[in-house]
């Protein structure tokens, strides 16, 4: 699924991590791809996914919607809301058909988990298509 992130940070030592909001929601992640330079403040089409293996996967009694960085590392415990069709809400909404397929027992309920990271696919044709807009402008 295509989000709007907002870059906020980029780490100048590690040149794939960078902090980007969606939704007015802020987390770093991995840049796991991307075809141009990106710049702190721009918008940008991303796709997101939650890498690794899922973690500790349980209901959460808590019902809250929030993701939480690990330390340092890449890795987050997330706290969300699956819904029947294993879509994912944790302020905005994580779309894959595999990620929770071993867990229909949690559907319709709210679950909290650890994942290795979270991954930004930063696409091109959205892209592409304010650059040549603002070329002809």
């Amino acid at each position: 699924m295509m989000y709007t992130a907002i870059v906020k940070e980029l780490n100048d030592n590690i040149e794939e991590e960078a902090i980007i909001s969606i939704n007015n929601i802020d987390f770093t992640t991995f840049i796991a791809f991307t075809p141009y330079k990106i710049k702190i403040g721009e918008e940008y089409p991303v796709d997101i996914t939650l890498f690794g293996d899922i973690l500790n996967i349980t209901e959460s009694l808590d019902k809250k919607i929030e993701i939480n960085r690990m330390g340092e590392t890449f890795g987050y415990i997330i706290h969300g809301y699956l819904f029947e069709n294993g879509k994912l809400d944790i302020g905005f909404i994580i779309e894959d058909n595999e990620l929770f397929y071993d867990y229909p027992y949690l559907y319709g309920k709210y679950v909290t988990f650890e994942v290795n990271r979270i991954d930004s696919e930063f696409l091109i044709y959205w892209y592409t298509i304010l650059s040549e807009n603002a070329k002809t402008e």
